[in-house]
This record gives structure tokens, C-alpha cells and sequence, in this order.
């Protein structure tokens, strides 16, 4: 009798984690009709999503954050992600480096992050809608995001953002986080803290997954209350429907070890543009 509730127990446990939520603050989030509003997108390759933030809405201010974007090359937006300080940055196929992204999962301690600031010169609107989410954020909610962001970096002495290592050629920026990137902070987790920052009820434990938080970002930006374990659907699943490319361009491949899945599970190439970014040399996929 005692081992049978404490399995009960431990499997209540397990599912209250699993359907725990971080609550949404309406106060931030959306933006009140006929306000001032600052759109954001959400971006989702399949396995890691990104944010699409106005270049000028960043650069404001007089902080490591702003003097990092105001140094990136052209470009009207900046794509935002973060991920592990190795995983990220390296190309190639992710079924060519899953021995990588499982060190970037598993290893004790957790590893080293950076945060990716990358200017972009295509129309994030024109993404398709099954991978984009387009959400109009309060003044305050946009503020709040911004210095989730910026809470991210690790600063020098100075407290400039530090740059880190990052692809050759790349217009990107990458800059070393002060957060640590495993199992249970991967990056689609650090992006669901962002939008959570600004307002938006995200899911906690089934945020691993990209397509969880884009749907939680959509239901959000819908008026509903966003995706518990309930909501997963085929969002949450582990095999997402592939998107193919109608121009034959290639996309930017899994670059943090948020979810360094088998080959075969691997989707493929997102449609036109989120394969145009200008900011980074996109790996094989």
C-alpha cells in the first residue's frame, strides 16, 4: 500500500510539472486596441524558434543590449535566439552532430550559453503562418521582453556586452550569456521566459518543444490562455510535419542543443524566407 501511493504520488508530481504553467499578465499583454503597439515574431524552424524584434525598438537606450545591436551590420529587424555556446554556433547536419547536442542536453552541470543578434533583410510577415506568430506587444510588455533579452548577456567590466565566438562570414552577432544552457533551459524554454516577460501565459516543461511555444505564442495572440500538456497536440510532438522550401533555399539548421533529434526526425526545410536570413551562413541540412 505504501509503495502504491507513493507511486501515485510521484506520478501526480510529475504531472502537475508537466501541466504547470508560467501565468500571463494582461496588464502587459496584448496591447490595448488603438495603443501603440510593437510587434514581435515568433519564428519556428521545426525544433528551435527565435525572435523577430524591430532593430530600432532594441538599439533604444543607452545599455549593453542596445550598444550590441547598434554594432550589427544593416538590417530592419533582429532575429534574437540563444542557445548552447557550441551547439549554436556549429554547422553541418544535426544528425552529423548528435553526440554534440547530447553533451549540450546532458552534461552534469549544464554548459556554457550566447545570445545570437542577427540582422535580417527580408519582411517577417512574409514567413508563412504555419511557422510565424505575430504578436502586438504593450509598451511595457515590449519592455519587458527587451530586458528579459538583455538579462541574458554577460557583461565586462565595462558592462559591454562580450562577443563570442561565431560562424565565419556571418553578419550575425554572438555574445556570451551568463545563463546555462541544458535538458531543462534549452532555447525554446529561453523563448518562452522572454514572451512570458512580456505578458503571455507559456507552458513550462513542455516548452522543450518549438512548436509547443508557437502554439501557446498563437492561442495567446488569440485571446485564449495558452498550451499546458493538455494543448500539445501536434505541437508537442517529437516528429513535426515537415515544411518544404518552394524555392529549393535551405533554412538555417538546428544550431543550439535544444533538440538534436535523430535525422529521421529532423524536419525539413522551412518555406521561403525564414531560409533568407542575411545574418548567418545557414548549415546544411
Amino acid at each position: 500500500m505504501a509503495i502504491r501511493l507513493l507511486v501515485a504520488a510521484l506520478i501526480g508530481l510529475l504531472g502537475g510539472l508537466w501541466t504547470a504553467t508560467w501565468a500571463g499578465d494582461p496588464a502587459l499583454f496584448p496591447a490595448a486596441p488603438g495603443d501603440d503597439a510593437v510587434v514581435v515574431h515568433l519564428l519556428d524552424n521545426g525544433y528551435h524558434t527565435e525572435l523577430v524584434v524591430p532593430r530600432a525598438a532594441l538599439a533604444r537606450g543607452a545599455d549593453a543590449l542596445a550598444g550590441a545591436v547598434r554594432g550589427l551590420p544593416p538590417g530592419d529587424w533582429v532575429a534574437v535566439g540563444w542557445g548552447d555556446a557550441v551547439f549554436y554556433v556549429a554547422e553541418g547536419p544535426v544528425r552529423d552532430r548528435l553526440g554534440d547536442g547530447a553533451r549540450a542536453l546532458f552534461r552534469p552541470g549544464g554548459n556554457p550559453s550566447i545570445l545570437m543578434l542577427a540582422p535580417i533583410d527580408f519582411d517577417p510577415t512574409a514567413t508563412p503562418s504555419a511557422r510565424r506568430v505575430s504578436l502586438r506587444l504593450s509598451k511595457a510588455g515590449f519592455a519587458a521582453l527587451r530586458a528579459r533579452v538583455a538579462a541574458s548577456l554577460a557583461l565586462d567590466a565595462a558592462g559591454r556586452a562580450v562577443p563570442a565566438a561565431g560562424r565565419p562570414g556571418a553578419a550575425a552577432g554572438f555574445f556570451r550569456s551568463g545563463e546555462t544552457f541544458w535538458i531543462g533551459h534549452v532555447c525554446n524554454h529561453w523563448t518562452a521566459q522572454a514572451l512570458n516577460a512580456a505578458g503571455l501565459p507559456m507552458p513550462i516543461a513542455p516548452s522543450v518543444w518549438s512548436g509547443v511555444v508557437l502554439e501557446a505564442a498563437r492561442r495567446a495572440a488569440e485571446g485564449g490562455v495558452g498550451a499546458g500538456a493538455a494543448g500539445l497536440g501536434r505541437a508537442g510532438r517529437l516528429d513535426p510535419a515537415p515544411s518544404r522550401s518552394r524555392a529549393g533555399v535551405r533554412s538555417p539548421a538546428a544550431r543550439d542543443g535544444g533538440a538534436p533529434w535523430p535525422a529521421s526526425n529532423t524536419p525539413a526545410t522551412p518555406a521561403v524566407p525564414w531560409g533568407r536570413r542575411s545574418a548567418s551562413s545557414a548549415p546544411a541540412s
